[in-house]
């Protein structure tokens, strides 16, 4: 497996888990897939390894951030 595919599946993996905890939240838009806080689009804000939940309810990936650059 190359560091693509790892950095990749790694991605993914925090994306669902930031994602389950959005579906649960009551400012999770299920029509949107919007946050009704920040307004972003949940689908893709949570593939972001520097994104961050406005409500604290998830953070950045700082594990895996360094490894980009």
């Amino acid at each position: 497996m190359t560091i693509i595919d790892e950095t990749v599946k790694h991605r993914k993996a925090i994306a669902k888990k930031r994602l389950l905890i959005c579906l649960e939240c009551d400012k999770y838009n299920d029509t949107t897939t919007q946050c009704k806080e920040c307004g972003c689009v949940m689908l893709f804000k949570t593939f972001l390894p520097n994104s961050t939940c406005p409500l604290n309810k998830w953070g950045a990936d700082t594990e895996n951030t360094n490894k980009d650059n």
